[in-house]
């Protein structure tokens, strides 16, 4: 999810935002597990998302909340994401 989101352009913010969203989620949540990462600042709580689950993340995400950058981006994600 992490990665997704920052080669998205998104921030920390986005992503916890993204993360809460998620969790909230009927769908989503089923398809998401929080699991613990090793890093150098120690261990870290990661969110992943089954594979199966990240069009339909990618399709409830709304593009306008974003910088123009950032939605052309998202937008071109969530095309493709519908063809999955």
């Amino acid at each position: 999810m992490k990665d997704i989101c920052s080669n998205l352009g998104m921030n920390g913010d986005h992503y916890r935002n993204q993360k809460k969203k998620i969790q909230k989620d009927e769908l989503l949540k089923g398809g998401s597990k929080l699991t613990p990462l090793e890093s150098n600042g120690g261990i870290q709580e990661t969110m992943l998302l089954e594979l199966d689950y990240l069009p339909i993340w990618l399709a409830k995400i709304n593009p306008t909340r974003f910088s123009d950058e950032l939605k052309k981006e998202l937008m071109d994600y969530q095309l493709k994401a519908k063809d999955v």
